[in-house]
């Protein structure tokens, strides 16, 4: 795999960012990945889970002109990230984020549902580079992702763990 090496950021470092825009957030990631290239001599990626998830990945490439290798800087969205989890919290719960994940741990993933919005979805099914938001993933899918739970009969805690398995099928696991 070309991008066999993940970045690691001490947790402390990823709060601070957290609060970051996401054109800071891409501006630090391909910072920390051309840091990463220079020490290491291997490719980086990155993976942001703000509201969107995106990746930030970090190659190199032949320059036939240059004579060696130059890198190359690549990103795109891969789906939800925490917008759907916060915004269902808001609905459900009147909470602004599952905190620690503990409501979603006490609820059971309905894998059906997982799968069914997984076939639905347009953009998962796109080829990178790709961008998404809440024109996508706002209220309208809210409110699908709703109305199919309540007809499977899911409870509240089944709905945010069900949401939070579904934005993790989002997040890429290999290239």
């Amino acid at each position: 795999c070309l991008l066999c090496c993940v970045v690691c950021v001490c947790f402390a470092f990823v709060t601070s960012l957290s609060l970051m825009c996401c054109a800071c957030m891409r501006l630090v990631s391909k910072i920390l990945l051309r840091q990463h290239l220079r020490r290491t001599g291997r490719p980086g990626l990155a993976l942001n889970l703000g509201g969107i998830g995106n990746v930030s990945a970090c190659i190199l490439t032949a320059d036939r002109n240059r004579h060696g290798d130059v890198p190359v800087f690549l990103g795109f969205d891969c789906g939800p990230g925490n917008m759907l989890v916060d915004a269902l919290m808001r609905k459900l719960f009147g909470r602004e984020m599952d905190e620690d994940g503990k409501t979603a741990f006490a609820g059971r993933v309905c894998e059906s549902l997982v799968n069914a919005l997984l076939q639905e979805d347009r953009f998962i099914h796109q080829r990178p580079p790709k961008s998404t938001g809440r024109e996508h993933y706002g209220e309208a899918y809210l409110e699908d992702f709703t109305a199919k739970s309540n007809r499977l009969g899911l409870s509240p805690q089944d709905c945010i763990a069900t949401v939070t398995c579904h934005t993790h099928t989002h997040t890429p696991t290999h290239t």
